[in-house]
Protein backbone atom coordinates (compact mmCIF):
# COMPACT_ATOMS: atom_id res chain seq x y z
CA UNK A 1 0.00 0.00 0.00
CA UNK A 2 1.99 2.83 -1.41
CA UNK A 3 0.45 6.49 0.83
CA UNK A 4 1.62 9.53 -0.34
CA UNK A 5 0.47 12.89 1.26
CA UNK A 6 1.72 16.52 0.52
CA UNK A 7 2.99 18.61 3.25
CA UNK A 8 2.08 22.34 3.52
CA UNK A 9 3.94 24.62 5.76
CA UNK A 10 2.37 27.87 5.98
CA UNK A 11 4.19 30.89 7.14
CA UNK A 12 4.37 31.23 11.07
CA UNK A 13 3.41 34.41 12.91
CA UNK A 14 6.72 35.54 14.05
CA UNK A 15 7.83 35.95 9.80
CA UNK A 16 4.72 36.93 8.93
CA UNK A 17 6.13 40.20 7.17
CA UNK A 18 8.41 38.30 5.11
CA UNK A 19 4.67 37.58 3.23
CA UNK A 20 4.15 37.64 -0.39
CA UNK A 21 0.63 37.99 -1.61
CA UNK A 22 -1.89 35.45 -0.84
CA UNK A 23 0.48 33.38 1.67
CA UNK A 24 -1.15 32.00 4.02
CA UNK A 25 0.42 32.62 7.86
CA UNK A 26 -0.34 30.47 10.89
CA UNK A 27 -0.41 31.26 14.81
CA UNK A 28 0.48 28.16 16.28
CA UNK A 29 -0.02 29.10 19.40
CA UNK A 30 -3.61 30.78 18.88
CA UNK A 31 -4.75 29.05 16.05
CA UNK A 32 -4.95 32.43 13.97
CA UNK A 33 -4.88 32.30 10.12
CA UNK A 34 -3.90 35.29 8.66
CA UNK A 35 -3.16 35.96 4.44
CA UNK A 36 -1.69 38.50 2.66
CA UNK A 37 -3.98 40.72 0.49
CA UNK A 38 -3.23 43.54 -1.49
CA UNK A 39 -0.10 44.31 1.06
CA UNK A 40 -2.80 43.49 4.20
CA UNK A 41 -2.82 41.29 6.38
CA UNK A 42 -6.17 39.98 6.82
CA UNK A 43 -7.21 37.21 9.88
CA UNK A 44 -10.87 36.79 10.00
CA UNK A 45 -10.35 34.42 13.12
CA UNK A 46 -8.57 37.68 14.75
CA UNK A 47 -11.50 39.49 13.86
CA UNK A 48 -13.59 36.68 15.06
CA UNK A 49 -12.03 37.17 18.65
CA UNK A 50 -11.81 40.84 18.60
CA UNK A 51 -15.90 40.51 18.76
CA UNK A 52 -15.81 37.63 21.01
CA UNK A 53 -14.16 40.24 23.38
CA UNK A 54 -16.40 42.65 22.74
CA UNK A 55 -19.32 40.47 23.46
CA UNK A 56 -17.80 38.92 26.76
CA UNK A 57 -16.97 42.75 27.72
CA UNK A 58 -19.99 44.16 27.00
CA UNK A 59 -21.73 40.76 29.11
CA UNK A 60 -19.68 42.12 32.03
CA UNK A 61 -21.37 45.03 31.86
CA UNK A 62 -24.25 44.27 31.93
CA UNK A 63 -24.08 42.02 34.70
CA UNK A 64 -22.23 44.26 36.90
CA UNK A 65 -24.70 46.76 36.32
CA UNK A 66 -27.08 44.27 37.29
CA UNK A 67 -25.44 43.55 40.53
CA UNK A 68 -25.36 46.91 41.33
CA UNK A 69 -28.90 47.61 40.64
CA UNK A 70 -29.90 44.12 42.59
CA UNK A 71 -27.84 45.72 45.66
CA UNK A 72 -30.08 49.20 45.30
CA UNK A 73 -32.67 46.80 45.51
CA UNK A 74 -31.95 45.24 48.44
CA UNK A 75 -31.41 48.47 50.53
CA UNK A 76 -34.59 49.31 49.27
CA UNK A 77 -36.74 46.51 50.40
CA UNK A 78 -34.83 46.84 53.83
CA UNK A 79 -35.25 50.85 53.98
CA UNK A 80 -39.22 50.04 53.65
CA UNK A 81 -39.85 48.25 56.92
CA UNK A 82 -37.86 51.29 58.67
CA UNK A 83 -39.00 54.28 56.56
CA UNK A 84 -42.87 53.19 56.68
CA UNK A 85 -43.94 57.32 56.39
CA UNK A 86 -42.09 57.34 53.31
CA UNK A 87 -43.64 54.40 51.95
CA UNK A 88 -45.24 56.09 48.49
CA UNK A 89 -41.80 57.50 47.91
CA UNK A 90 -39.27 54.14 48.37
CA UNK A 91 -42.40 52.33 46.42
CA UNK A 92 -41.77 54.21 43.06
CA UNK A 93 -37.86 54.22 43.71
CA UNK A 94 -38.50 50.52 44.08
CA UNK A 95 -40.99 50.09 40.73
CA UNK A 96 -38.72 51.89 38.73
CA UNK A 97 -35.60 49.85 40.03
CA UNK A 98 -37.27 46.57 39.32
CA UNK A 99 -37.83 48.02 35.62
CA UNK A 100 -34.36 48.89 34.73
CA UNK A 101 -33.14 45.33 36.55
CA UNK A 102 -35.80 43.80 33.99
CA UNK A 103 -34.52 45.86 31.18
CA UNK A 104 -31.49 45.21 32.03
CA UNK A 105 -32.40 41.34 32.59
CA UNK A 106 -33.48 41.22 29.21
CA UNK A 107 -30.77 42.67 27.61
CA UNK A 108 -28.36 40.60 29.46
CA UNK A 109 -30.33 37.42 28.13
CA UNK A 110 -30.27 38.82 24.80
CA UNK A 111 -26.47 39.19 25.31
CA UNK A 112 -26.34 35.52 26.06
CA UNK A 113 -28.26 34.35 23.65
CA UNK A 114 -26.09 36.23 21.27
CA UNK A 115 -22.45 35.17 22.83
CA UNK A 116 -24.51 31.35 22.73
CA UNK A 117 -25.36 31.95 19.07
CA UNK A 118 -22.26 33.65 17.90
CA UNK A 119 -19.99 30.90 19.75
CA UNK A 120 -22.27 28.19 17.77
CA UNK A 121 -21.21 30.38 14.64
CA UNK A 122 -17.76 30.23 15.64
CA UNK A 123 -17.55 26.86 15.90
CA UNK A 124 -19.30 25.62 13.03
CA UNK A 125 -16.70 27.71 10.93
CA UNK A 126 -15.05 25.49 8.26
CA UNK A 127 -11.68 25.96 9.51
CA UNK A 128 -10.96 22.58 10.96
CA UNK A 129 -7.29 23.19 11.65
CA UNK A 130 -8.24 25.63 14.54
CA UNK A 131 -11.62 23.94 15.81
CA UNK A 132 -9.15 22.54 18.93
CA UNK A 133 -7.89 25.60 19.70
CA UNK A 134 -11.24 28.06 19.65
CA UNK A 135 -12.57 26.34 22.86
CA UNK A 136 -9.37 27.34 24.95
CA UNK A 137 -9.09 30.86 23.50
CA UNK A 138 -12.48 31.81 24.56
CA UNK A 139 -11.76 29.61 27.97
CA UNK A 140 -9.00 31.14 29.02
CA UNK A 141 -9.44 34.56 26.72
CA UNK A 142 -7.75 36.85 29.81
CA UNK A 143 -4.32 35.08 29.17
CA UNK A 144 -5.22 35.01 25.48
CA UNK A 145 -5.17 39.49 25.75
CA UNK A 146 -2.17 38.80 28.01
CA UNK A 147 -0.08 37.10 26.20
CA UNK A 148 -0.81 39.10 23.69
CA UNK A 149 -0.10 42.18 25.30
CA UNK A 150 3.03 40.82 25.99
CA UNK A 151 4.06 39.62 22.80
CA UNK A 152 3.08 43.26 21.31
CA UNK A 153 5.76 44.37 23.96
CA UNK A 154 8.15 42.28 23.34
CA UNK A 155 7.63 42.81 19.02
CA UNK A 156 8.24 46.93 20.56
CA UNK A 157 11.45 46.11 22.61
CA UNK A 158 12.86 44.39 19.89
CA UNK A 159 12.02 47.15 17.11
CA UNK A 160 13.77 49.58 19.56
CA UNK A 161 16.99 47.35 19.87
CA UNK A 162 16.98 47.16 16.33
CA UNK A 163 16.44 50.51 15.62
CA UNK A 164 19.41 51.88 18.19
CA UNK A 165 21.60 48.88 16.06
CA UNK A 166 21.20 51.10 13.13
CA UNK A 167 21.66 54.44 14.58
CA UNK A 168 24.88 53.23 16.36
CA UNK A 169 25.82 51.63 13.00
CA UNK A 170 25.34 54.64 11.08
CA UNK A 171 27.14 57.10 13.75
CA UNK A 172 30.35 54.60 13.56
CA UNK A 173 29.84 54.46 9.89
CA UNK A 174 30.39 58.58 9.78
CA UNK A 175 32.70 58.49 12.53
CA UNK A 176 35.29 56.29 10.17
Amino acid sequence: MNTYRIVIRPLLQINMFSAVEGEIIVDERKGHITFKHNEKYISKTKELEAKVNALLDTKNKLLKRYMQLSVIVDDLINQLDIFNNDFNTISIDTDYLNSELESINNNLTTYLDNIDGFSRIVKDQEYSAIRPYLNSIITNLKDVISLKAEIDEITFLVNDINDQKLSNEQGLNKIS
